[in-house]
């Protein structure tokens, strides 16, 4: 046990420094055309949310006449159409279209996409969500990443929320997101990206899509970015600074909290093989730290190691979520981060089975976790 726990942390460093290395590969670009921009917003019942989300969307510093914002209403049954019925009635660079039927069995969100992307003419596809306010400067910071053989921008979306430990917790837990998007895209092995936050040029869409992941209830944004990588015709790239970064609003509770990890890990298994591999890799060495804590309550000897263990890898998870803070100009709540180290493991081995069997939901619509030939088979 011991030496499992020493070995296992000592791969896991070495898997931060990569990271850490893929991250400081990260880079501008001066491109200083300006093609034209669709920015699609799919919306569910967000009549809390979609005003503020277009009026940023609006305020954007790109020239007016090169971009246009469609709102996908998905069958709401609030007032959220209505409400962009009312900014369009002022501003021509808003639609509210409708999404459509769904014969291919696409998630609900990809399905609402599509529509949307049928019903644009931008160059460029830029996504977002309803609870979302991007800077002003967005789409004029990432569209000049979109330099010659790029397909794909991705960037970071950083949680807001009340200051709570969960929430607390749950913005380590995003910008540990953001360190492995952006590390991975800087080592050329592209692992995800934040649908709140993602560009790609109409010339990728049409000819790639969704494809069969499209099938799957949640991970349009990984699983995308994932299938450009193994195409091999276009290459991804991260817009790692702060005037690229979108804030994104959750209203978090402990009931949508799970059912949110619960639908990112249920696609898990629909990744490229080696991205599975190191997942299932990182998996096990969490649960390895959580029964080495259990252990350690009985054999002292267990619980030093568990604790030197911990302590190195606390230190190494703060040196890469530091340097993202910093990259994006946020604060980085360090009183929550011990707190996490060990409650994340313990989370996993809770949420990892129950992504697998059951259903997931997502704004009152399920779909069966259980592994599928199809991806995402309805129920």
């Amino acid at each position: 046990m011991i030496l499992l726990l020493v070995i296992g942390t000592a791969g896991y460093l070495i898997l931060l420094v990569i990271l850490g290395i893929g991250l400081s590969r990260l880079g501008k670009s001066g491109n200083s055309d300006r093609p034209y921009v669709s920015v699609l917003v799919a919306a569910r019942n967000e009549e809390a949310n979609v005003g503020a989300c277009v009026e940023a969307l609006l305020a954007q510093d790109y020239p007016r006449d090169r971009v246009e914002i469609i709102v996908i209403d998905d069958a709401s049954t609030d007032k959220t159409a209505s409400i962009v019925q009312q900014y369009h009635a002022t501003d021509s660079r808003v639609r509210l279209i409708q999404a459509g039927p769904n014969p291919e069995g696409l998630g609900p969100k990809k399905n609402a996409i599509r529509w949307g992307i049928a019903s644009s003419k931008g160059d460029i596809i830029v996504t977002t969500d309803a609870d979302c306010t991007p800077p002003r400067s967005w789409l004029s910071v990432i569209v000049p990443y979109f330099d010659e053989g790029i397909g794909v921008v991705a960037g970071p979306s950083i949680l807001t929320a009340d200051n709570n430990w969960l929430t607390g917790w749950l913005r380590l837990e995003n910008l540990g997101n953001i360190a492995i998007y952006a590390g991975s895209i800087g080592l050329d092995f592209p692992v995800g990206a934040q649908g709140a936050n993602l560009a790609y040029r109409r010339e990728l869409w049409d000819a790639l899509g969704f494809g069969e992941s499209g099938k799957t209830f949640s991970g349009d944004d990984d699983l995308f970015v994932q299938r450009v990588a193994q195409d091999g015709r276009w290459r991804v790239r991260y817009a790692f600074e702060s005037s690229a970064t979108v804030p994104h609003r959750h209203h978090v509770t402990g009931r949508s909290t799970v059912g949110q990890k619960r639908r990112h890990l249920s696609v898990v298994r629909w990744y490229r093989p080696a991205i599975v591999v190191l997942a299932a890799l990182v998996t096990a060495y969490h649960a390895l730290l959580a029964l080495s804590l259990v252990i350690g309550l009985f054999v002292f000897p267990t619980f030093l190691t568990w604790l030197l263990c911990t302590g190195v890898k606390t230190l190494g998870d703060g040196l890469i979520l530091e340097k993202v803070a910093v990259r994006l100009e946020v604060k980085l709540p360090w009183h929550w981060l011990p707190v996490a180290e060990i409650l994340r493991p313990f989370a996993l081995l809770f949420l990892t089975p129950m992504s697998l069997v059951g259903q997931v939901s997502w704004k009152g619509r399920a779909r069966s976790a259980a592994p599928a030939s199809d991806p995402g088979k309805p129920t």
